[in-house]
């Protein structure tokens, strides 16, 4: 595969065994959507264990759940059901929990009150046992929430804050997720994968599509490309990588010839944009 890649980047900038030329662009850079494959395949399964998530008594989890989910403490768990504790990560990172009942929200790790997990907010460490309960486990019916065991663990204002909530009978309305990456908070796989890829959500993709749909020379295109990763061989560059030492317009000299002093700031190109 080296070989095959060293062919492939020879071809693209032109080496040859008596010369190399200047690589513009890095490699990881040109096969970014080859080595993102991985990432790819994560948010997928992100996708299926926000499905999972969301239908709980639907007969695929629950066969899935039953033949291939070992009891805790009991030999390995298979593939597949480790492939989905694994979207469960990212899922996590992304949902946020209306809670009625609270019986299927954890108190510390899902996100419910706040922006964050309470177990991230905590003032101190919370024990293992207490770790895995539901929001359900510390609401006494008649009573209210069980202060004496959550007044030392959290702060004056995550107090008021759960004060303000009040669960329903277990009998009612189920607890939901919400997907927060979306503005829509409708879940997608796009959305998914720059959560995992830890991209902004709003990525303006648009601009990279519109350079290759651009009608012309193949060329035109790539130099399209290059100024977008700000990789324009100017004379400014060439100085900053030592192949020369000067880095003023040629053509103008007034100014160093910067990538955006060649498309846009220098008169003979103020004339083509003006003209």
């Amino acid at each position: 595969l080296d070989e095959v890649e060293r062919y492939a980047r020879d071809f693209l900038w032109g080496d040859s065994a008596e010369r190399r030329k200047i690589h513009h662009v890095n490699w990881d850079t040109m096969t970014r959507d080859k080595t993102e494959m991985r990432e790819t395949n994560r948010a997928i399964l992100v996708k299926l264990s926000w499905r999972a998530l969301n239908q709980k008594e639907s007969l695929w989890v629950r066969v899935l759940s039953n033949k291939y989910k070992e009891s805790e403490g009991y030999g390995r768990k298979s593939f597949v059901w480790r492939s989905i504790e694994e979207g469960q990560k990212v899922v996590r990172k992304g949902v946020r929990w209306t809670v009625v009942n609270g019986v299927d929200v954890s108190f510390w790790k899902d996100v419910w009150l706040l922006k964050r997990s309470l177990v991230d907010m905590s003032r101190r460490e919370i024990l293992t046992g207490e770790l895995h309960k539901k929001v359900r486990d510390y609401w006494v019916i008649g009573e209210g929430w069980n202060m004496d065991a959550l007044e030392p663990l959290l702060s004056t204002q995550m107090v008021s804050k759960l004060l303000e909530v009040h669960l329903a009978q277990e009998g009612s309305d189920k607890d939901s997720p919400v997907w927060t990456p979306d503005p829509r908070r409708v879940f997608s796989t796009r959305t998914a994968y720059q959560l995992e890829c830890n991209e902004e959500i709003l990525v303006n993709q648009h601009g990279w599509n519109q350079i290759w749909k651009q009608r012309g020379p193949g060329r035109w295109q790539f130099m399209l490309w290059l100024a977008r990763h700000q990789r324009l061989l100017t004379n400014a560059e060439k100085k900053r990588r030592n192949i020369q030492e000067v880095s003023y317009c040629k053509i103008c000299g007034q100014d160093p010839e910067t990538q955006l002093h060649a498309l846009r700031d220098c008169l003979w190109a103020k004339k083509i944009w003006f003209n």
